[in-house]
Order: C-alpha cells, then sequence, then structure tokens
C-alpha cells in the first residue's frame, strides 16, 4: 500500500475509528462533563503521570512537571524556541 503525505493527511483506511470510540467511550465514562473543559496549560494530568512512568521505565528520569502536552509540533516547536533561543542568537533553518 503506498501513502501519500502530499497534502499532510494520512490515508483515512488508516484511522483505527473502533478503538478511538472504546478510548473515547472510556474517557467520558471516568471523566465526565470535565473531560471538555480546558484542563491545565501543561496537558492533562492523568497523561503526564503515564508518559512520566513510561519514560522511566526507559531509563529516564522525569516528573509529570516535567512533562508538557501540546496540541501539535508547531506549538511544541515554539515552546522550545522560546526556552532555548535567547535574542541575538542566529538560528538556521
Amino acid at each position: 500500500m503506498k501513502v501519500s503525505f502530499g497534502g499532510g493527511v494520512p490515508d483515512e483506511a488508516l484511522y483505527p475509528i473502533s478503538l478511538i470510540k472504546r478510548c473515547f467511550n472510556a474517557a467520558v465514562k471516568e471523566e465526565g462533563k470535565a473531560l471538555f473543559n480546558y484542563g491545565p496549560t501543561a496537558g492533562f494530568p492523568p497523561l503526564r503521570d503515564f508518559l512520566a512512568k513510561k519514560v522511566k521505565s526507559m531509563g529516564i528520569e522525569a516528573m509529570p512537571s516535567d512533562i508538557v502536552i501540546t496540541s501539535g509540533s508547531q506549538q511544541a516547536l515554539e515552546i522550545a524556541s522560546k526556552i532555548l533561543i535567547d535574542p541575538g542568537d542566529y538560528v538556521m533553518g
């Protein structure tokens, strides 16, 4: 199977719809209406806890407070650039 990413969108046939439905339903059951409110800026706390445990099992020490969940790569790059690049630094792309 050949998948073109030319338009920036993967083939819809690759989306695991039944898994997404099960996950969504479980999240609604557990979180209720609170799931649809704005959450903490750093991201969903249970996900940050899970990721901290996951990376610890890989030998990387990280606390949930060290982890930030972003909406996408552009937001992550913006945050990283604000942390790592100082005024007057040269950046090549």
